[in-house]
C-alpha cells in the first residue's frame, strides 16, 4: 500500500512540474483594459480607453404629429383660420446624439459638446445639421451654442421667448453663491437666416455684418430659483437698400431682457412658476422671432418684423420697436405626470409705417411611464392683430388653433 501511494505521490509531482514549466514556455497575455466609470461630472460618463477624458454619450428619439385648424385663405403672411376650413395633419421624427467630453487640466476643466440632429417634417426630406459644436475652457465657450441672452425656464414643445443657438465666443466669471456674469460677441447672421426677411421686401441686405453683436447676463441660480437680466447690441450696417440709401455707419439696435424662475416649496419637487419681460430697439429678434410670434400656427409672417424700416419723410432709417411679456406655471402633479401653462403678449411698432400685436398661449399634460419616456399632449393658441398693415380687414386679424402630440425616448 505504501508502494502505491508513494507511486501517485510521485506521478502527480510530475505533472505539476511539468505543467509549470509549459506555463512559463507560453506567451503572456496582453491585460484586457476595461471601460471604467467616471463619476467626477455625474451620471453617465465614461473614461475613453487609454486616456484621461470622461464622455457621454446622450440624445433622444422624438416623434410629434400635430393639427392645424386653419383655413384655405392664403394671404401674402400665410395660411388663416377663416370661412374655409383646411384642417392639416402634420408627421414629424427627430433623432438626436449629445456627445460631451471633459478632461481635468491645470486650468480647469476642458471641455467639447457636440449635438447631431436630424429632423424629418412632413413632405420634407431628411436634413441632418450640427445643433450644437462648442469649446468651453477656462470660463471661455467658443463656437456654436445656446445664446447666453437667452433665459429659457419652460419646456414647451412651442417657443415663447429668444431661444437661439448660434456661433459665439463667450466669458463667464463666476462669483459664487451661484452668481455668474458673462459677456459674448454673437453671429448676426444666425438670428436670420430661419426668419427669411434678409431682403424686408425693400432689396436691403440684413443678412451682412460690419460687427458682431455684444451680449451680457447676470444670471443666479440659488435653492429658491433663478433669475436673470441681459443685454444685446446690435450691428445695424447691413441694413441698407440701393434704392432708399444707407443706415449710418454708427446706428445700433439693442434689446434688454429679464426673467425669474421660482420653485414653489409647497408643492412637488420640480413645480415652479416663471415670468419674463423684454423690450427692443431694433433688434426685433432678441425679443422674439418667427416662433415665439406665433409658432407657425397663423402662417409665415416674419416678413411683418423687421429691425428698421424706411422713413420716407425723414429720409433715413429708423429702428423698429417691439416689447414681449409672459409668464406661466409647471406643476409636478406626481412622480410621473407633470401640467404646465404659459403665455406671452407682444406688440411692435414700425415706425411710421404701422402696428401689430399679438397673444399667444399654451397648455400641456405630460406623462413619463417610465424613466426616460415622455408622452405628452399640448394645446396651443395664437391670435395677431396687424392693425391697418393690410387693405383687406379680414386679413387684419387671424388666429389659429394647434394640438401636438408627442413620444420622446430620452437616454
Amino acid at each position: 500500500m505504501k508502494t502505491v501511494k508513494s507511486l501517485l505521490l510521485g506521478t502527480a509531482a510530475g505533472f505539476v512540474a511539468l505543467t509549470g514549466a509549459n506555463a512559463a514556455d507560453l506567451p503572456m497575455a496582453e491585460p484586457v483594459e476595461y471601460v471604467k466609470i467616471c463619476d467626477t461630472y455625474g451620471k453617465g460618463y465614461f473614461y475613453i480607453p487609454g486616456t484621461d477624458t470622461c464622455l457621454k454619450i446622450s440624445g433622444y428619439v422624438r416623434v410629434e404629429t400635430y393639427v392645424d385648424f386653419n383655413d384655405g385663405t392664403t394671404t401674402d403672411i400665410g395660411d388663416f383660420v377663416g370661412s374655409e376650413e383646411l384642417d392639416t395633419l402634420t408627421w414629424y421624427a427627430r433623432g438626436d446624439v449629445r456627445f460631451d467630453a471633459r478632461t481635468e487640466t491645470e486650468w480647469g476643466t476642458l471641455r467639447s459638446f457636440i449635438e447631431l440632429r436630424a429632423t424629418k417634417n412632413g413632405r420634407a426630406g431628411w436634413g441632418v445639421d450640427a445643433e450644437q459644436a462648442f469649446i468651453q475652457f477656462a470660463g471661455f465657450t467658443i463656437g456654436r451654442a445656446q445664446s447666453f441672452y437667452d433665459f429659457i425656464p419652460y419646456s414647451f414643445y412651442g417657443d415663447l421667448f429668444s431661444d437661439r443657438k448660434l456661433e459665439q465666443v463667450a466669458y463667464t466669471a463666476s462669483f459664487g453663491s451661484g452668481f455668474a456674469a458673462t459677456i459674448a460677441v454673437e453671429d448676426k447672421t444666425d438670428r436670420y437666416d430661419d426668419l427669411g426677411y434678409q431682403d424686408g421686401g425693400l432689396g436691403d441686405n440684413r443678412g451682412s455684418q460690419a460687427w458682431p453683436n455684444i451680449v451680457a447676463a447676470l444670471r443666479v441660480d440659488q435653492a429658491w430659483g433663478t433669475a436673470q437680466v441681459s443685454v444685446a447690441i446690435q450691428d445695424q450696417v447691413g441694413n441698407e437698400t440701393e434704392d432708399l440709401g444707407d443706415v449710418v455707419a454708427d446706428d445700433i439696435g439693442f434689446a434688454v431682457q429679464a426673467g425669474l424662475s421660482y420653485n414653489l416649496s409647497f408643492a412637488n419637487k420640480g413645480s415652479f412658476v416663471w415670468a419674463q419681460g423684454a423690450y427692443a430697439e431694433g433688434a426685433v429678434d432678441y425679443v422674439l422671432d418667427n416662433k415665439g410670434v406665433d409658432g407657425g400656427l397663423v402662417g409665415q409672417i416674419s416678413n411683418v418684423f423687421h429691425d428698421t424700416t424706411y422713413d420716407i419723410v425723414a429720409g433715413e432709417w429708423v429702428n423698429n420697436e417691439i416689447w414681449a411679456v409672459g409668464g406661466g406655471v409647471h406643476i409636478q402633479a406626481t412622480e410621473t405626470v407633470h401640467l404646465g401653462a404659459g403665455a406671452i403678449y407682444w406688440e411692435f411698432d414700425e415706425q411710421g409705417f404701422s402696428t401689430a400685436e399679438g397673444l399667444k398661449v399654451l397648455g400641456r399634460i405630460g406623462w413619463e411611464p417610465v424613466s426616460g419616456l415622455h408622452l405628452g399632449t399640448e394645446v396651443a393658441y395664437a391670435s395677431v392683430d396687424f392693425g391697418d398693415r393690410f387693405i383687406v380687414p379680414d386679413d387684419n386679424e387671424q388666429d389659429d388653433l394647434r394640438l401636438t402630440m408627442r413620444a420622446q425616448r430620452s437616454f
